[in-house]
């Protein structure tokens, strides 16, 4: 029974750590997806500015 209680527990904490990682990967990717967009709205504005001079 104690086998049983302790391999429950680390059972739940690989699951957590497993959301908690998947919920990291799922930041990191928006964090990267909104910078390039920044990057590549700048660009516009670069494009557009040049394509107006």
């Amino acid at each position: 029974m104690m086998n049983f209680g302790i391999a429950g527990e680390v059972a739940n904490m690989t699951h957590m750590t497993v959301l908690i990682d998947l919920s990291f990967c799922v930041l990191f990717q928006a964090i990267i997806l909104i910078y390039s967009l920044q990057h590549q709205i700048q660009n516009y504005k670069a494009i557009i500015f040049l394509y107006k001079a």
